[in-house]
Parts: C-alpha cells; structure tokens; sequence
C-alpha cells in the first residue's frame, strides 16, 4: 500500500521536474537567442 502511494508521488515528482527543466531549457534558449554578446 504505501509503496504504491510512494511510487506515485515519486513518479509524479519526477514529471514535474522532467516539465520543470524542460521549460527553463526553452527559456534559457529564448534568451540567449535574445540577448547577443
């Protein structure tokens, strides 16, 4: 029972931070784009 309640959150938690650096990699590469040196 609670290892299935652990392997959710586990599961979910790593979608978040999956989504998480998915969407700061995208808007890093819209700055960068942005912003010239």
């Amino acid at each position: 029972m609670l290892e299935k309640v652990l392997a959710r959150v586990f599961s979910n938690t790593v979608f978040l931070l999956e989504k998480t650096v998915v969407f700061l990699a995208r808007e890093f590469k819209d700055l960068k784009g942005r912003v010239t040196f």
